[in-house]
């Protein structure tokens, strides 16, 4: 099954992700922080990932499900002008009109096998024309597993705009 056919709200091509932060359950009159889980779209958990490592609040976040107009990461207020900073651009929600909180992905949108594994966007980036290129010999297979997921965390970063 394509994520295009993945029914909107159904989160059958996303992953529950413990949010790194706590948060407050507002019908919670204690108002005592919390974790919380999140559905993240596989296609845009490394992008959420690191949105988070920079310590912006994500709260929200649609791959579009095969219509990239669709495709969107919702952030708190406090977080819009980072976001911009960031160079991300403004969402325009129709229902929703005026509202600053909600970016378009940076992420290249590949909308894989919703079978796919954990890294399927690692499986799909060939499709990126600026990918980096590296060739490692005489490591361990752990080493270039290893070596890989930092050299695609700073290419990612540098695609993101999270480099700066």
């Amino acid at each position: 099954m394509k994520c295009s056919d993945i029914g909107f709200g159904t989160y059958d091509c996303a992953y529950n992700i413990m949010l790194p932060y706590y948060v407050t359950d507002p019908t919670d009159k204690t108002q005592r922080k919390q974790t919380k889980m999140a559905a993240i779209d596989k296609c845009l958990l490394p992008e959420i990932l690191l949105l988070w490592e920079a310590g912006i609040k994500t709260t929200g976040c649609c791959c579009g499900h095969g219509d990239r107009s669709m495709a969107f990461i919702g952030v708190k207020d406090e977080y819009i002008q980072k976001m911009k900073d960031l160079g991300y651009e403004v969402y325009h929600n129709e229902c929703r009109p005026g509202a600053e909180d909600s970016f378009v992905p940076k992420t290249p949108l590949f909308y894989v096998n919703a079978d796919m594994g954990f890294n399927c966007w690692e499986e799909s980036k060939g499709m990126v024309h600026d990918e980096p290129e590296y060739e490692v010999v005489g490591l361990t297979w752990r080493q270039k597993f290893a070596l890989k997921r930092i050299i695609w965390k700073a290419w990612l970063k540098r695609v993101l705009g999270l480099d700066r």
